[in-house]
């Protein structure tokens, strides 16, 4: 397994406990070729679709990344999501801190940097919890 489908992977477990912790109801489909990882009941009764991200340092720029693009067909190609893909993409900043970000404010973006002004005036949600 490459190193980032491990981290993607402990990601996905890590929000998994997130939602254990603030007593979301989680799914995750059978099929591994979704262009979503969960599907969540906030409490709300209403479910979303939920894509799990990881953040990278960029050595070359000195920011914290997170790519928003889809693996296609297995490759190392990328493509863009496109709208209904999910509706909240959630960002593991640390193992438990996390950023819930609508796919309204980051649309056809293909990368967010923390420190990125245009997500900084959008709904996010900044969750964390005690391990």
């Amino acid at each position: 397994m490459h190193q980032s489908q491990s981290k993607g992977k402990a990601a996905e477990i890590l929000f998994e406990l997130l939602c254990m912790k603030k007593q979301w109801h989680c799914c995750k489909p059978i099929a591994d070729f979704m262009h979503y990882d969960y599907i969540v009941d906030f409490g709300d009764g209403v479910f979303k679709k939920i894509q799990v991200k990881t953040v990278f340092y960029d050595k070359k720029t000195k920011q914290h990344r997170c790519d928003l693009r889809k693996n296609k067909n297995g490759t190392k190609n990328k493509e863009k999501y496109s709208q209904g893909d999910f509706d909240i993409v959630a960002i593991s900043v640390e193992i438990n801190s996390w950023l819930l970000i609508p796919w309204d404010s980051i649309k056809s973006n293909t990368e967010i940097k923390l420190s990125d002004k245009r997500i900084k005036n959008e709904p996010i949600w900044t969750v964390s919890f005690d391990l």
